[in-house]
């Protein structure tokens, strides 16, 4: 098989480039969305971590907080209460008189004009975790109550009438069983009456318990990012709250494409009043023995993400630029090896067009002592017929002279036709048709010889663009040279087929004598030839043309079989 590569086949084409810088480019976005992902991921699980360690914080301050305020004495406020508490260091139980008082004045002041509604005053009642409120004027008569007024209750307001008493602190006495009840009474600020507030047990370890929580959460101080903080009891009333918390039983989330919700996690990105906030809800457990049976509080922390945002954006953007630079000297290597490979390829294709030259004028001066043998023995012949002419009759020499001169034009056409090459004139033409048109050319030269040409496959047209007197002067020197190698009769067969419609196959097959296994190499060198007369440069000159068209000849033969050769031409693709 003798195969002819282009030089450009063993340099990587623009497509293979592209293909290449796609895969890489691909692989560097594929790498960059994942570093994204897991720097989203990373970043939250840190804030989640921080927000986390704020509420177990404050739930052992809440459970030091509570074990404190059972440890102390119980102290006795009576009547002194009233002076100096605002410069005394506050104590737990100080925080929580003081905040009793704080309410105990908000509603003297709600209730001043007698505007408040008894229902709005009932639902104060409720969300401020009280058991009961009673309200009486200057001489000790109730004007309001949510509940019936204790005795105890009926009989401090009458003491504080009769001894002019501004404030009755009953609050930290001893229990005398569950249902004891508690309460602070004050007197209002006109002087015309009393506000009581009246804790049953309940009530009073509510009231522990938001006092335990609001000093945790000033002792542990509030994350810079939180944007709220808010705790519930059992019951959903409000223990502390900082900030305004999004309710997630009322409130519709529209939760963040930037991160995945966690199934099982302590956090959710949400957007809550316009802000990003990464939510937090947790259970605060307090055991047993800081409570009687322990209780269950529920803390909701909102984590402004502004700072995460940002600092996500920028390493984004960072990251962009550093892939954009990496997809940038990606690309400029591509094209800097594939303008290099170009330049090689340009002074390779050079040096094969010196080598093609050198070959033919080195082929030229081997053939030369060729033809001057070739030559001379026409001129030999003609001579001496010449000097016949006297002698012989004119009408006998005649056709040996005329026949030897045939014979020498014969070879200086050939020699002429190896050296001259020529380029292509390129023509839409059907190959089919000229196949025909060489099969019936050849077969009355091969039946005088006894040869039958057998032509197959040419029932269709196949048109194409060629240069139909070089691919039929091809043809006609590859069909005589197969004529040539059979000794007396003989078949040459000469088939039309196509290869996936992109190659034109056509097919010579000979029953000659066949070529030997090291003759196969070499039949297509100019200087080489089997016969005993002749310059042997038929097939060399079709050989040429074949590949003047982008094509290739290949070759099978059996020794004493025959020899077939089969000629590809490029149905597409540039022509060189």
């Amino acid at each position: 098989m003798v195969k002819r590569r282009h030089p450009r086949d063993r340099f990587l084409q623009p497509l293979a480039l592209a293909a290449v810088c796609f895969v890489f480019v691909a692989l560097l976005l594929t790498m960059a969305a994942v570093d994204f992902r897991t720097l989203d991921k990373t970043l939250a699980e840190y804030m989640e971590k921080r927000g986390g360690d704020f509420i177990r914080t404050v739930q052992q301050a809440v459970g030091f907080n509570l074990q404190r305020m059972s440890n102390i004495p119980e102290w006795d406020f009576g009547g002194a209460a009233s002076t100096g508490l605002e410069d005394q260091r506050l104590s737990l139980q100080e925080s929580m008189v003081m905040s009793i008082l704080d309410l105990a004045q908000r509603i003297d002041h709600e209730t001043e004009n007698g505007t408040r509604r008894d229902e709005e005053l009932i639902s104060l009642i409720s969300r401020q975790g009280l058991w009961n409120l009673a309200l009486f004027d200057d001489r000790g008569a109730l004007i309001f109550q949510k509940r019936s007024v204790s005795s105890t209750v009926q009989k401090a307001i009458s003491t504080m009438v009769r001894e002019h008493e501004d404030l009755i602190i009953q609050i930290f006495e001893p229990l005398n069983g569950a249902t004891s009840l508690r309460f602070l009474a004050l007197r209002r600020k006109d002087k015309k009456g009393f506000v009581v507030l009246v804790f049953d047990h309940k009530s009073f370890l509510f009231w522990k318990l938001r006092m335990a929580v609001e000093m945790a959460v000033e002792t542990v101080g509030m994350p810079s990012e939180a944007d709220c903080f808010w705790v519930t009891g059992g019951e959903g009333l409000t223990l502390f709250q900082s900030g305004t918390c999004p309710e997630f039983s009322n409130e519709k989330l529209l939760v963040s494409g930037a991160f995945e919700k966690q199934m099982g996690g302590a956090g959710e990105r949400v957007i809550w009043n316009g802000r990003k906030q990464l939510m937090m809800i947790e259970s605060l457990s307090l055991n047993a023995g800081v409570l009687d049976g322990g209780i269950s509080l529920i803390a909701r922390l909102g984590l402004n993400t502004d700072n995460l945002d940002r600092m996500i954006v920028k390493e984004k953007r960072w990251g962009i630029i550093a892939m954009g630079l990496m997809v940038f000297m990606v690309v400029l290597s591509m094209w800097l090896l594939y303008r290099n490979q170009n330049r090689h390829l340009a002074g390779v294709q050079r040096m094969e067009s010196r080598l093609h030259q050198a070959e033919r004028l080195s082929a030229m001066g081997r053939l030369a002592s060729g033809v001057a043998h070739e030559i001379r023995n026409p001129l030999n012949a003609i001579s001496m017929a010449c000097q016949r002419l006297r002698q012989d009759n004119l009408q006998q020499l005649s056709p040996v002279i005329r026949h030897e001169i045939r014979r020498l034009n014969g070879i200086i056409e050939e020699f002429l036709g190896l050296s001259r090459g020529g380029q292509l004139k390129l023509e839409i033409g059907d190959l089919v048709d000229l196949v025909r048109q060489v099969g019936l050319l050849m077969g009355e030269e091969a039946r005088s010889g006894g040869v039958k040409i057998r032509i197959t496959g040419t029932e269709s047209r196949f048109m194409m663009l060629m240069d139909g007197n070089k691919i039929k002067q091809a043809l006609i020197n590859m069909v005589k040279n197969a004529m040539e190698s059979i000794s007396g009769s003989g078949t040459v067969t000469i088939g039309f087929s196509t290869k996936e419609n992109e190659m034109a196959v056509i097919t010579i097959s000979d029953t000659g004598t066949g070529l030997a296994g090291d003759d196969v190499d070499k039949i297509f060198n100019p200087d080489f030839t089997t016969k005993e007369q002749g310059l042997g440069l038929g097939l060399a000159l079709a050989h040429e043309m074949i590949q003047a068209h982008g094509g290739e000849i290949r070759v099978r033969s059996i020794w004493g079989v025959g020899t077939t050769f089969d000629i590809l031409l490029p149905v597409k693709g540039d022509i060189p």
